[in-house]
C-alpha cells in the first residue's frame, strides 16, 4: 500500500514510522538538510553562471549592473561571497533547514525576491526535483532500516 505524504505531514508520518522501528529519524533529517544545502550551492553554482539548472534560469544582470562590475556578468549574485559564506544548515529529528545565519545576508537575500527594478532570482527554494530528491531519501532510509542498515 503507498501513501501520499504532503512535505508539511511527512515529520510527523516519519517520526511516527521510526518509533514503529525503533529508531530515531535524526539522521534522516541531516541527510534531507545536506542534501537541500548541497543542491542548493548547486543552483547557485550553474544559474549564476547564466546556465539553466532544473528548467529555471536566473534572469540576466542589467548592462548597467554589468557596467558597475567591471564587465563581468557571472557568476551572479557573487560579489564578495558574504552572502554564500553566510548559508548554513540544520537539523533535529523533526525538520532540517537551510538559512543564512547573518541578519545583513537575510536582508540581502530578500532583496533578491524582486522589485521595481531587480528582477527576482530565488535563492531558497523547494521546487518539484526537490521534493523528489526528498522522496529519493526517505525511500532509501527506510529500506535500510528494513534491511537492518540503520
Amino acid at each position: 500500500m503507498t501513501k501520499k505524504h504532503s512535505i508539511k505531514q511527512l515529520p510527523k508520518d516519519l517520526e511516527e514510522l521510526a518509533k514503529r522501528l525503533n529508531t530515531t529519524t535524526d539522521d534522516l533529517m541531516e541527510d534531507i538538510a545536506y542534501s537541500f544545502f548541497l543542491e542548493t550551492e548547486k543552483k547557485w553554482e550553474i544559474r549564476g553562471g547564466g546556465q539553466s539548472y532544473r528548467g529555471i534560469k536566473w534572469p540576466e544582470l542589467k548592462p548597467s549592473t554589468v557596467n558597475a562590475r567591471g564587465g563581468s556578468a557571472y557568476p551572479m549574485l557573487i560579489d564578495s561571497s558574504d552572502m554564500h559564506s553566510a548559508l548554513d544548515v540544520e537539523h533535529d529529528s523533526n525538520s532540517a533547514r537551510i538559512y543564512f545565519q547573518s541578519p545583513e545576508e537575510k536582508k540581502y537575500a530578500r532583496h533578491h525576491k524582486g522589485s521595481k527594478n531587480l528582477p527576482e532570482r530565488k535563492l531558497l527554494e523547494l521546487g518539484p526535483e526537490d521534493k523528489r530528491d526528498i522522496d529519493e531519501i526517505v525511500d532509501k532510509w527506510v529500506k535500510d532500516i528494513l534491511k537492518g542498515k540503520r
